[in-house]
C-alpha cells in the first residue's frame, strides 16, 4: 500500500481535497505553465491573516 506524506508549506499543511482550487492554467510558447486559483483558508494550519480564501 502507498504511504502518503504531508508537505509543509508557508501556510502549513493543506488539509483535504477541497483545499486547493485551480481556476486557470496557461501554457506559453516556451512550455512554461502558470497556475492560478485559491486556497481555502479554513483548511490550512497557519492562516495568520484569517482570510477565507488566499489567492495563488
Amino acid at each position: 500500500m502507498e504511504t502518503l506524506t504531508a508537505i509543509q508549506t508557508e501556510l502549513g499543511i493543506l488539509q483535504g481535497r477541497d483545499c486547493v482550487y485551480l481556476n486557470t492554467l496557461i501554457q506559453d510558447d516556451f512550455g512554461q505553465l502558470t497556475l492560478s486559483g485559491d486556497i481555502n483558508g479554513h483548511l490550512i494550519y497557519n492562516n495568520t491573516n484569517k482570510k477565507d480564501w488566499i489567492s495563488y
